[in-house]
């Protein structure tokens, strides 16, 4: 799971916006599975499978807990 620094860059710049984003507004489905997305790729990852399947226990319930989150901003 490895991102060059412009990639990393990028998607913790979405996140960021994101997530200044979510605390105060409702997201579409859509706009919700964009950010887990970006969640995915800001992790250095290629799905989210491959998240779940690195055998990073911390990692993986980091990257649950925000994408539940995430999820629980969609109207």
């Amino acid at each position: 799971m490895k991102l060059n620094s412009e990639d990393k860059f990028n998607s913790a710049v979405s996140l960021y916006i994101v997530t200044n984003i979510i605390e105060d507004e409702k997201l579409t489905q859509e706009q919700a599975n964009k950010v887990i997305e970006a969640l995915v790729r800001f992790y250095g990852a290629t799905s989210e499978e491959q998240i779940l399947s690195c055998g990073d226990e911390e990692l993986i319930l980091i990257y649950n807990d925000f994408k539940e989150k995430i999820l629980e901003r969609v109207c």
